[in-house]
């Protein structure tokens, strides 16, 4: 088997076995966080937000939680159930 065909052999592998695993949520006190309407929708190019003063937040069963854009912070506050109980 030539290089090439083993390349097409894993790449074909990687798409069959589906995504990659959500990596796990850092810790509340961690100075980045994981916008969680992000994270149910398997989207990991903004999967991960800096907490700052100007990043989008909302507090939620004791708890705060970090987003990626306005958006997604209006996405959690109409059904904040379906990702707060999201490990």
């Amino acid at each position: 088997m030539n290089t090439g065909t083993l390349i097409l052999a894993t790449a074909a592998l990687i798409l069959i076995s589906g995504c990659a695993p959500l990596p796990p949520i850092p810790p509340e006190s961690a100075a980045v966080q994981q916008c969680l309407v992000c994270r149910n929708k398997r989207d990991f190019s903004c999967l991960t937000v800096e907490k700052t003063p100007a990043t989008p937040h909302a507090r939620y069963g004791g708890r705060d939680y970090w987003f990626c854009s306005e958006n997604c912070r209006c996405e959690f506050e109409k059904r904040p159930d379906q990702f707060s109980s999201k490990p």
